[in-house]
């Protein structure tokens, strides 16, 4: 199993779901997501240079792409997206409830990570 093997799968994959990718299904989305997830994974295995590497640049190009259409079909379109961690400390510390609130960083600069 190597990189030519891995990219053969993603653009069969890929080629596949392209339509249902138009249409804004989000679990289709999410599907594609995981899909190419783990084509970049496949492709890290094999330890080829990730920066230098063409077809692996393609491969988390590509999974950059999908991750965007994945985010603005399930949370909505913006550059960036504020999410509130609810936590709940252990008795031994209180046990109290709070809020952590994080934005994450732009979208378009790191849509995966």
């Amino acid at each position: 199993w190597g990189p030519r093997e891995a990219l053969k799968r993603h653009e069969a994959e890929h080629d596949a779901a392209h339509a249902k990718e138009a249409a804004g299904d989000v679990a289709h989305l999410a599907e594609a997501v995981e899909t190419r997830r783990g084509t970049v994974a496949a492709i890290k295995k094999t330890g080829v240079d990730m920066y230098g590497d063409k077809k692996a640049i393609d491969a988390v190009k590509d999974l950059q792409a999908a991750t965007r259409r994945y985010l603005a079909a399930k949370y909505g379109q913006a550059d960036s997206y504020t999410l509130d961690l609810q936590i709940k400390f252990p008795e031994s510390m209180g046990g109290d409830r709070d809020v952590v609130t994080i934005e994450t960083a732009p979208i378009s600069l790191m849509p995966h990570a």
